[in-house]
């Protein structure tokens, strides 16, 4: 009986489980994307800063 209950118990909690590793791997997959518009940002900044130079070179 008892065993019965904690089979029942655990099946939620496996399954909770999986979708906590789910969303985890979703979180890093965002971060991942985040890193990339960052570094997008980076380069476009320092394209801006080349286009200043050479407007103050003109």
């Amino acid at each position: 009986m008892a065993e019965q209950v904690v089979g029942i118990i655990e099946r939620p909690v496996g399954m909770a489980e999986q979708v906590v590793g789910t969303i985890e791997r979703l979180v890093g997959m965002v971060e991942q994307v985040v890193g990339i518009i960052e570094r997008l940002v980076g380069m476009a900044e320092q394209v801006v800063g080349m286009a200043e130079q050479v407007v103050g070179i003109i």
